[in-house]
This record gives structure tokens, C-alpha cells and sequence, in this order.
């Protein structure tokens, strides 16, 4: 996912594509030191969170450009693989990010910045009740919301999905089964299902990580280096394991950026302070985060009423259609349990994406001016809405964790959020509790699923970036 956001007038950075692989086998990648809990070799363990495990082999979003770190990535074409074994083929689709104004570079430091103490082990149970949804009596486990959603009060240190931290009246939150199509579904369907998704079937990327945090924990301070702004926020201190392991970023791997590494994604929820953090090109040097020149920082304040266009039309976030990446992913814990409550994420190549266009709740959309190497009729626009169809025969499924995401895709959809090529987002299981192998799920379970299978909900109002700067949101 790379965003273009103010547009350069004449020429578009070019980059060689890269293939990524996204194994078939749902435990193939070897977790980290036992010994060790995501905050410390010392520190209980959180619910949910372990120092070892297995986890599929990481999907791509983009393939990454061989220079200029933070302005340019690849994505690679749609096209099927005659193996099963995941894997991705490379080739165009270059997306460019531009220099958008930026602060200076000054070093913050902020209360905390070195400390390191053991968190809370919480409770992995539902809620009390004590809060009610929009239309539901309290009572365990939280009441209902709009549009038919039950909602679950999150336990004290619940790490089944960050979705359920926000208020039941957010978006990923409510249910889409019965909404209205959109007047240009039919359209946009018929595009999709003759472009194909972005592997040439329908499949899923286990690489995102999300670590759940308790103040007090360890926290490193920031230094800009040039984020966008105004898009981006820019904490004092960013949360992190206290072990140093690279527990929330993406691909497990490190914790430093360099350009073999696509987008780098960090995503960490402190569950005291109920504040969500997520990084673009995520750079770990020392003790200190260096927020590079054109990455992105954004807080989420999960206590918030958050406005239809979220953070502000035409501002972006870790996720190109400005979307908090975390509250969309799939994760072990759910699937497992038998039941999806909320949207989840999906990914198209950008040939697939119409140029500069999103709609609610999207805030944000990407292309050049002139729109090379994107859609300009009848393109998916950023935050389409789409959900399975009804009468789609679940049962065909082969695995029951593909039946619980299929019933989830019904109710609750997917949303077009960012530029890349497999399909759907699910968070990492390496430093999980429960296992992918656990939830029955592989990446090529959904690979039967077309696009013809789904629908669009109705998304209203068309928005074009064009010229048009991030204007944020005041909530």
C-alpha cells in the first residue's frame, strides 16, 4: 500500500516488482523464544498472546520498490499461479507517494520513554454488560447496536479483535446484510469478475501483527523525519514489547525498515489508555521510532464518536482508504469461536481500483493525475462496501473455519481499503494463543469465491482527491 496523495504534475516514479509468497501450509513459520511474553522475558504473558507459535507464510500487499524507501512501491499484477502453494507472481502496477508538507524533524520525547514494567494479564472473558449497545439492554456480553450487530463488551485484556474496542456505533461494527445495493453494483461486480482478484483467486494473508499493550509498558519516543501531515499524528512515545521482539510489525521479522520489506506496518493497542497506533513504513532504530520522510503515524482514540468520514476527507491513514488497519483484520480467535462481527479488510491491484475515487466510510483514495495504471470506468473506488450473497452455499466451503468467515462475509462484508494482491487481511499468529491451525483456516480455504459472488452496499456519494487536501475531522 503505498498512497498517492498530492499528486506530482509530471512524471510517475517507476519500480521492478518483487513476487512475495503466502504458503498453503497454516503452520509453517516457527514463533519466537518461548521464554519470552510479547512485554518482557520477566512479565506474564497477556491473554492471548504467546512468545512461540506457527503462523502461515506471509502474504503481500505490495511488492516493494528497490529505492526510494518511502516514496515508491510496486504492486504486482493479478494472475493465477498453477500451484497451490500461495504464491504471488510479480509484475506493474507502480504506485507513487509524493512529499506532502511535513514537520520539521525534531526529536520528541515524552513521560515513559524508557520505561519497562511488566502489564496486566487481564481476563480473555466478555464484557459485564455494563455497556449497552445503541438499541439492546445490558446484560453479559454487552447489548446489541444498529443494524442488527451483536456487540461484545471487550474483557479487560481481550485480544479476540480490536473492532470491539470501539463503540458498537462504529463502522466496522454494523451489519450490512440488509442494506441497499448500490445503484452501480452490478457494474463494478461484472468489472471485478472479469479483472479477477489480485492473485487470480480469492486468498488470504496472515503477515499483519497487532501487539495489546498495558500502561504502564515500555515506550520509545518518536522523531519526525517529514510524516504527512496533516494526515498523520505524531505521539511523543509509540508502545512496544518490552522484550524487543518485533511483535506488531508486520511480517514478525524486525523491528527496522529497509526497502525489501513493502509497507511495514506497525499496529499496537494499549488497552489501558484505549489509544490505537498505526505506522506506515514502521522504523525501529535504537530506542528511539524514527518516523521516516513520507511514512504515516495515526492514533485512534477508540473511545471516540467517530463522524461518517472518520479522520477527515481526503486524509489517509496506515491504510490507504484511511482506515484503522487493526479493527478490520480476521483473527484466530474469532474464527475459532464460530462467529465474525465486523467488516474485514480486503486489497485489489491498483488496475482494479478506480482512479481518486472513495466513498464512505473510505476518507481517502490513491492514482496519479492521469490516472495511469489505474481504473477510470467502472473501477472498485476506495471503501466499497462489499458482502457475499445471500444464497451463497457456505456449506461447500471445505473447512469450518472458512464457513465462519464466509457467514461473516454475508453479514458484516469486507471493505476496500489499500492496494495490493491477496484478497483478504487476517492478523498474524505467531505471538497468538490460538493458532490459524486451531480456527481451521488456510490461506486458499475462500479461493472458490468469485467476485460475482458478492454485492456492492450502497455507498453514496462519489469523492474525487484530485487537488483536494486532507481536511481532519474535529470529534
Amino acid at each position: 500500500m503505498t498512497r498517492l496523495r498530492k499528486l506530482l504534475p509530471l512524471t510517475l516514479l517507476l519500480a521492478a516488482a518483487a513476487g512475495c509468497k503466502a504458503n498453503s501450509d497454516p503452520a509453517q513459520t516457527t514463533g519466537g523464544d518461548g521464554s519470552k511474553g510479547p512485554l518482557g522475558a520477566n512479565s506474564p504473558l497477556p491473554a492471548g498472546q504467546t512468545g512461540t507459535g506457527t503462523t502461515p507464510a506471509s502474504g503481500s500487499e505490495d511488492a516493494p520498490a528497490p529505492s526510494a524507501r518511502a516514496k515508491t512501491k510496486t504492486a504486482a499484477s493479478s494472475g493465477d499461479d498453477d500451484d497451490d502453494d500461495g504464491y504471488v507472481p510479480g509484475a506493474g502496477g507502480t504506485k507513487v507517494v509524493p512529499k506532502k508538507k511535513k514537520a520539521a524533524g525534531t526529536a520528541t520525547t515524552g513521560e515513559g520513554a524508557t520505561g519497562d514494567t511488566t502489564s496486566d494479564t487481564g481476563s480473555t472473558t466478555g464484557g459485564t454488560g455494563d455497556d449497552a449497545g445503541t438499541t439492546g439492554a445490558t446484560g453479559t456480553g454487552g447489548g446489541t447496536s444498529g443494524a442488527g450487530t451483536v456487540f461484545t463488551t471487550p474483557g479487560t485484556f481481550d485480544t479476540t479483535s480490536v473492532a470491539h474496542w470501539f463503540k458498537p456505533t462504529f463502522f466496522v461494527n454494523q451489519a450490512v446484510n440488509t442494506k441497499a445495493k448500490d445503484a452501480e453494483s452490478a457494474t463494478i461486480i461484472d468489472n471485478l469478475q472479469q479483472r479477477g482478484w489480485g492473485t487470480g483467486r480469492f486468498q488470504i494473508d496472515f503477515s499483519i501483527d497487532v501487539i495489546y499493550t498495558s500502561s504502564p509498558t515500555k515506550f520509545l519516543p518518536t522523531h519526525d523525519n517529514g510524516v504527512y501531515h496533516p494526515d498523520s499524528d505524531v505521539p511523543l512515545t509509540i508502545p512496544v514489547a518490552a522484550s524487543d521482539e518485533p511483535i506488531g510489525f508486520e511480517g514478525n521479522e524486525t523491528r527496522a525498515y529497509s526497502d525489501d520489506q513493502g509497507d511495514h506496518h506497525y499496529l499496537a493497542f494499549d488497552v489501558t489508555k484505549k489509544l490505537l497506533y498505526e505506522l506506515w513504513l514502521s522504523n525501529v532504530e535504537g530506542n528511539t521510532f524514527e518516523l521516516l520522510e513520507g511514512s504515516g503515524s495515526v492514533v485512534w482514540d477508540v473511545t471516540k464518536d467517530h463522524p461518517a468520514n472518520l479522520r477527515g476527507d481526503y486524509c489517509t491513514s496506515a491504510d490507504a482508504g484511511g482506515f484503522p488497519i487493526a479493527a478490520m483484520l480476521l483473527t484466530a480467535e474469532e474464527v475459532k469461536a464460530g462467529e465474525v462481527n465486523h467488516a474485514i479488510r480486503f486489497i485489489l491491484p491498483n488496475n482494479h481500483i478506480q482512479c481518486q475515487t472513495f466513498v464512505h466510510p473510505a476518507s481517502h483514495s490513491t492514482g496519479p493525475r492521469n490516472c495511469a495504471g489505474w481504473a477510470t470506468d467502472g473501477g472498485v473506488p476506495y471503501g466499497a462496501w462489499l458482502r457475499l450473497r445471500a444464497d451463497y452455499p457456505v456449506d461447500s466451503l471445505p473447512t469450518a473455519g472458512a464457513k465462519v468467515v464466509a457467514k461473516g462475509l454475508q453479514k458484516f462484508g469486507m471493505i476496500l481499503s489499500d492496494g495490493g494482491n491477496i484478497a483478504l487481511t487476517a492478523k498474524s499468529d505467531k505471538y497468538s494463543t490460538v493458532k490459524w491451525s486451531d480456527a481451521k483456516l488456510g490461506p486458499l480455504d475462500l479461493q472458490t469465491l468469485q467476485p460475482s459472488d458478492f454485492e456492492m452496499v450502497d455507498g453514496g456519494t462519489r469523492f474525487v482527491t484530485g487537488d483536494n487536501d486532507c481536511t481532519r475531522s474535529v470529534f
